[in-house]
């Protein structure tokens, strides 16, 4: 059976015999909604540099109009 061991501030052993701490986010110094807005951030920019690393396609259509002549 493992024993207790106390956990540095901002971690916790929430299951009985863990043998290892969690960190505690509320407790971490790092408000979660920083946490989720940095995330975003980041996914936002590599969209970005994905969006401007593709070469422009242009769109050509195969198919030729004929005129119509007016009566």
């Amino acid at each position: 059976m493992a024993g207790q061991i106390a956990c540095p501030s901002g971690e916790s052993q929430p299951l009985t015999g863990q043998s290892s701490c969690n960190v505690v986010l509320e407790d971490s110094g790092i408000p979660t909604i920083a946490l989720i807005g940095g995330a975003a951030i980041v996914a936002l920019l590599v969209v970005g540099v994905l969006m401007k690393s593709k070469p422009k396609q242009q769109v050509k259509s195969g198919k030729k109009r004929k005129k119509v002549k007016k009566k």
